[in-house]
């Protein structure tokens, strides 16, 4: 599970005893929000793609869809950011974006699903020397011999209703049968004939042509024996006009309704809209977590619940659905979580950092011990050179952006939110196209174990970066996602793709944490913050949305799975690079200290640099220092 952006303080909050203090100490009210926010983002968003391809949208359109969400939220955070800085109002700006994105989700399982055309299908009557056989002749996408045939576990089955009718005897055609078939298919019962089509237009029109082998109820004499059999020897027979449907109707289609393209279109929009807030909302919750909590450095013991709450909550809305069948207990969940998470966030009591004049009207906030002394004119004289200092801030930090190891820094973090791209949403719409009876069952005990992995790594992240250093654990993250897209590849049956889960702790657990702390290490006094927005904003939305772009090409000329082998290949490339930079660059380093040494006339000292030491990514509160000055 991914958190889009989180922004650290750069002020401890100082907070006065509460009368409750067993309730501020644990903020018990504000792991509550995280648990219950991140349930509500468990229970819906990993299934919401699967969910919208059955009212008819098809991949493509959603891989299009999706690729519009990242550079969205890498737009909209700083926008909702300031809004709620600029207000005052935490706790109002996030429970409004909360409703909404209540209502715009609840919206799409209300809405009807997109309508098309039967297929057009006949039935024709093969003569062969003594022997004769019935086949089924239509057009169709290719998507129509696999999905309901790969779903007949769940129930799906093809049928044909049709119609007899003479078409030679004109005079008979009055005298039409109609009855029903049902039939199936797979590798063996049908043909595609993709010659058969004269011009490209007709193709991308309806598709590729099918015949397959069939049994119709026959019981009674057919209009066709009426026919002259020299003349009926000579080819096929035609006995029937048919529309071939599915037990689950949007597998088999023919054209869409013209009036439909409105229902994409207003699908599309409210899941961009409902995504994109969704992320959003993560990071004013960071917000309201930073100024709530007395230090920054406890911030993950109270996020770690939001982890929790996520796992918790796929896996046990996937167990709810595999028990009524019904994809309403989703959205259902979904209103009940957000509703609980709206009530408890109302609660929770935030107070205004200590040099900040306006305070929101209406928040619950807990007045510091030493309000008179913020109030006090003296605080108001030293605005300007506050404002004059926070620009030259930010100016060093434009100066920070072109040093080399930060150069290198963003584009491991843009590579890392490529891969992202991959995971969601073509890994869900990959299972549920090889094990779609099962695939919400899968989908929810894969976010299980994400969900563990990653609360397992936020735990001991600190401990790991510092044994493995920066280097060697982008090494590993790389590897790790190689793993990962490899398994997705090679292995066969999707319930083993859940041993692959267990990458996320390098993957996300890992990787978060050592993007934050390296950021907070290189950037200016005050704007540690700033530059951890721009390293998530460049990985999980610039980089995530390149991604998509890439992924979507890649889909549209290969199979599916291909995808993931690309993806693999990507990290392993990525990995060997950088293992090659690092060890060329540790050699120049090593290189130009025994250079110095021995420029100064001194006893020339082997370098005792550790491989975990960074000289490819510099972290030493000395360079940063330096960089300021």
């Amino acid at each position: 599970m991914e958190s889009p952006s989180m922004l650290a303080p750069t002020v401890n909050v100082v907070r006065r005893r509460s009368s409750l203090p067993f309730v501020h100490h644990f903020y018990i009210l504000l792991k509550a929000h995280y648990f219950l926010y991140f349930s509500a983002f468990g229970i819906l968003y990993p299934v919401m793609n699967i969910t919208l391809r059955g009212r008819g949208l098809s991949t493509t359109e959603l891989s299009y869809i999706n690729i519009i969400i990242p550079f969205l939220v890498f737009f909209t955070n700083p926008l909702l950011g300031f809004i709620a800085d600029h207000s005052r109002r935490y706790l109002s700006t996030f429970n409004i974006i909360l409703v909404i994105i209540t209502i715009t989700f609840a919206v799409q399982f209300v809405l009807p699903s997109v309508k098309s055309r039967n297929i057009e299908a006949e039935l024709v009557e093969m003569h062969y020397a003594d022997k004769h056989s019935y086949k089924l002749n239509f057009c169709a996408s290719q998507e129509v011999a696999t999905k309901c045939a790969s779903r007949s576990q769940c129930g799906c089955s093809y049928q044909a209703n049709c119609t007899f009718h003479d078409s030679i005897n004109a005079e008979d055609f009055n005298q039409t049968q109609k009855f029903s078939l049902k039939f199936t298919m797979n590798a063996t019962d049908f043909t595609i004939k993709k010659n058969e089509l004269s011009d490209l237009s007709e193709l991308q029109a309806c598709g590729i042509n099918y015949q397959v082998s069939v049994n119709p109820p026959l019981n009674k004499r057919t209009p066709s024996e009426s026919l002259d059999q020299t003349t009926s020897a000579l080819g096929p027979t035609k006995l029937a006009v048919c529309e071939v449907t599915c037990s689950i109707a949007h597998f088999c289609h023919g054209s869409r309704y013209p009036n439909q393209m409105g229902y994409i279109l207003v699908y599309s929009l409210l899941f961009v809209l409902g995504a994109s807030l969704l992320q959003n909302a993560i990071a004013l919750g960071a917000s309201i977590g930073f100024a709530t909590i007395d230090r920054p450095e406890i911030f993950g013991q109270q996020r770690i619940y939001g982890t929790i709450g996520f796992g918790a909550a796929a896996f046990g809305a996937s167990r709810v659905y595999e028990w009524l069948q019904t994809e309403y207990v989703y959205i259902i969940m979904f209103c009940i979580a957000n509703v609980l998470c709206i009530f408890v966030t109302s609660f929770i009591r935030i107070e205004p950092e200590k040099l900040n004049d306006g305070t929101a009207v209406g928040e619950n906030i807990v007045d510091d011990d030493d309000d008179d002394e913020i109030n006090d004119p003296s605080t108001k004289k030293d605005k300007k050179p506050k404002k004059k200092s926070s620009l030259f801030a930010l100016s060093k930090l434009v100066v920070l952006l072109k040093r080399g190891d930060v150069i290198i820094f963003l584009i491991l973090s843009f590579a890392w939110g490529m891969s992202y791209a991959a995971l969601d949403p073509y890994l869900y719409l990959y299972i549920d196209e090889i094990e779609p009876c099962k695939s919400r069952s899968i989908v929810g005990l894969m976010s299980l174990v994400s969900s563990i992995a990653e609360v397992s790594a936020l735990y001991v992240a600190g401990r790991v970066l510092k044994f493995l250093g920066t280097n060697v654990a982008s090494i590993i993250i790389f590897l790790a996602f190689a793993v990962r897209f490899s398994g997705y590849y090679f292995i066969t049956a999707p319930y083993y793709f859940i041993c692959m889960e267990s990458m996320h702790f390098f993957n996300f657990g890992i990787l978060y944490v050592l993007m934050t702390e390296k950021a907070d290490s290189i950037a200016p006094d005050g704007l540690s913050g700033t530059l951890q927005g721009v390293a998530l904003g460049v990985s999980f939305g610039l980089g995530r949305g390149a991604g998509l772009l890439a992924a979507s090409f890649i889909y549209a000329f290969t199979q599916q799975p291909t995808l993931f082998l690309v993806f693999a290949l990507f990290n392993l490339i990525a990995a060997i690079i950088y293992i090659l930079g690092y060890f060329i660059g540790w050699q120049s380093s090593k290189k130009n200290e025994n250079d110095r040494n021995a420029n100064k006339g001194k006893i020339m000292i082997q370098s005792d640099t550790p491989l975990n030491e960074e000289p490819f990514l510099l972290t030493s509160k000395a360079d940063k220092q330096t960089s300021q000055a």
